[in-house]
């Protein structure tokens, strides 16, 4: 007898048994029903039976169900794999999106077409880019969610199957009634959690879609409690007139202020993608330099408990638990710890790290206080995203009195620049793109921290430190900041503006005990995926050996999104003789 809520096949009648166990299927049925529906409830299957979802093949407009059998459809009947082009393009949750909306797209044009000329570029090909084919062609097309559920169907299955090898005693003998139910139902009750911990991945990735759907096609600022928030820059509300000048002194004043709620739902959104962390994991100098640090100081971990605010995929915390801490307490708003559980669990480390979803500053923990606090915080110019509000949160709540925090100590550090090939590219690009101008892409640059990686050589004077911040003792408004400073140019160039970056380090209060680590993700390193930020004058000018660059560097949190950060800078440039060549006073924000 088949179970339609496990998906599991039940014995009717053991052959080494002359007991009648149908009954006892049965009493194990109704458990089932009554620990995970309705004890009224009317026959499972009746009830799937009313409530069939179809999916309506592309091409021939067949209804199929359950949707995720259309794609075995369209590989049978029209030679079209789905699952095959999902594979060789590594889609997400979005992309796959993107695929079943452009082949509707396709064939709805009655355009021919092939899997192959879909693949024929890659990751790069042109209907991945942007968001058109987020726009759904069919409503309610229950086929943008089928792979999802092909997905959990061979997670399941994985699951039954590891659970027999795991459970069943190594004999020869056949189980026994009372054995195979015990196995069946212990399958039973991990299927239904692993069920319900897709249900909410989906749920979230779903809410994310309607909102990404809502403002990059309906354009509908919402009122304060809504869900999407339309963000209108100079340049697409028509403020802007060529006049880089002119766009420091634009307040934005036409542009909604962002629903607090829907910032946050969206932020935590965003990492519950495979993608980013990925981008992540696979930043060596990131990545090796918390785990140096973790491995090459066990005796600092030994017997510890630690938190991870922000786990992520729990790579960290699995850093720690492998060091020797006694317990890790894993933190993250994001669907993305559902994924690190399992990842523990992969790696036998479920009985040493802790999982919590939620926000930091109101999650509760099994203990008052930890030893350790580790974290990647750090966003681009170090301050973007706003996540080190969080990181002294914790430590504010949970951090005991002789405790630590990796890392330790952060500086941001600014130097002037010269970097034709990244002006050419990013800015100059825009004046003729196959004959046209488009300047009101290239006008914001001039406004905007432009994130990129920067030539090695493009510093024009030895860089300094604008801010230095200790995490063990620093408060969440010091974080804005105010500092002089003054450059000396010490070579001849054409000065393109400033360039930032920030240095970690970590160690210990004491720095007694303790193997150091320190990493950079200044131009002149190796580079990381939080690159350089780089202010762009309103006009370059040429610079010699000698001249000075003097003034002030301020940040602050933007007053739309607390997660981006606005830099002003008031500075003079005058030559070695100290004649004023250029005064330069604005804001740029890092978003």
């Amino acid at each position: 007898m088949f179970h339609p809520t496990t998906g599991y096949m039940y014995a009717g009648r053991s052959s080494c048994d002359d007991v009648d166990v149908e009954s006892s299927i049965g009493d194990a049925e109704r458990d089932l029903h009554s620990e995970f529906g309705d004890a009224d409830d009317t026959r499972w299957d009746d009830w799937e039976e009313e409530h069939a979802v179809e999916g309506q093949c592309p091409f021939c407009q067949e209804m199929i169900s359950p949707p995720s059998a259309c794609f075995e459809h369209t590989k049978i009947a029209h030679a079209f794999d789905f699952h095959a082009i999902k594979r060789t393009l590594k889609l997400d949750f979005y992309g796959s999106m993107k695929l079943v909306n452009y082949v509707r797209t396709r064939a709805k044009e009655s355009a021919a077409f092939s899997a192959d000329e879909l693949t024929a570029n890659g990751s790069s090909t042109a209907w991945l880019q942007g968001d058109t084919y987020l726009r759904p062609v069919l409503d309610d097309d229950s086929l943008l969610y089928a792979f999802e559920d092909d997905e959990e169907e061979d997670e399941l299955e994985h699951l039954f199957i590891s659970q027999r090898q795991q459970d069943a005693p190594v004999t020869s003998a056949p189980l026994s009634v009372e054995e195979s139910l015990r196995l069946e139902l212990a399958a039973a009750e991990q299927r239904a959690q692993l069920a319900e911990m897709r249900l909410q991945e989906l749920t979230q990735a779903f809410a994310q879609y309607k909102d990404m759907v809502r403002e990059a096609f309906l354009d509908e600022p919402t009122t304060p409690g809504g869900k999407a928030t339309v963000r209108m820059s100079p340049a697409q509300n028509g403020t802007t007139n060529g006049d880089h000048s002119d766009l420091a002194d634009d307040k934005s004043q036409d542009i909604e202020k962002g629903d607090p709620e829907w910032e946050m739902d969206y932020y935590f959104s965003s990492y519950a993608s495979s993608v980013i962390h990925e981008s992540m994991l696979k930043d060596r100098v990131r990545t090796e330099s918390y785990r140096d640090f973790v491995y090459n100081n066990k005796h600092l971990l030994a017997g510890k408990t630690v938190l991870d605010v922000g786990c992520g995929t729990g790579i960290l915390s699995m850093f720690c638990a492998k060091a020797g801490a006694e317990h890790v307490y894993a933190v993250d708003n994001s669907t993305i710890i559902n994924k690190a559980r399992r990842i523990a669990k992969e790696n036998n480390l479920s009985d040493k790290i802790t999982f919590v979803q939620g926000e930091i500053e109101s999650i509760q923990l099994p203990v008052d206080t930890v030893d350790i606090i580790i974290s990647e915080w750090m966003g681009y110019f170090l301050l973007f995203e706003g996540m080190l509000d969080s990181v002294l949160v914790a430590r504010d709540r949970f951090l005991a009195p002789d405790g630590f925090l990796a890392p330790s100590r952060t500086t941001i550090l600014i130097s002037a620049f010269s970097d034709a090939e990244f002006v050419n590219d990013t800015l100059h690009f825009w004046n003729d793109v196959y004959g046209f101008k488009m300047s009101c892409v290239q006008n914001p640059l001039y406004i905007e921290g432009n994130v990129d990686i920067a030539n090695p050589d493009c510093l024009l004077c030895e860089p300094i430190i604008v801010k230095d911040i200790d995490i063990l003792t620093t408060t969440v408004p010091k974080l804005d900041f105010s500092t002089p400073f003054e450059l000396t140019i010490n070579k001849a160039a054409r000065l393109h503006g400033l360039i930032g970056w920030f240095d970690t380090y970590f160690t210990t209060p004491d720095e007694t005990d303790c193997n150091a680590v320190y990493f950079s993700t200044g131009p002149h390193v190796e580079p990381t995926h939080w690159k350089q930020t780089m202010f762009l004058l309103p006009s370059f000018i040429d610079v010699e050996e000698g001249y000075i660059l003097s003034g002030t560097f301020a940040t602050k949190k933007s007053i739309e999104s607390k997660r981006e950060v606005v830099v002003t800078v008031d500075m003079t440039i005058r030559d070695a003789s100290g004649k004023e060549i250029m005064d330069v006073k604005r804001e740029y924000h890092v978003r």
